[in-house]
């Protein structure tokens, strides 16, 4: 509901600092979640690189 004049209300010290923890935990998240899929790609890399000796992984030509 608004207030007396139709506006809507200020928003309280506390709701201020939940968002901005909220904002900070998404972003924290976010930031975390995109270093472990560089971890995963890199590991996915490496492992390819073992089996055929290339770095570019698993090749196309097979024997030759």
């Amino acid at each position: 509901m608004g207030n007396l004049f139709g506006g809507t209300p200020a928003k309280s010290e506390a709701q201020v600092k939940a968002e901005k923890h909220q904002s900070s935990e998404i972003d924290r998240l976010t930031r975390k979640e995109e270093s472990q899929r560089g971890a995963m790609r890199r590991r996915k890399r490496g492992r390819a690189s073992l089996i055929s000796n290339d770095e570019r992984g698993v090749t196309s030509t097979l024997g030759g």
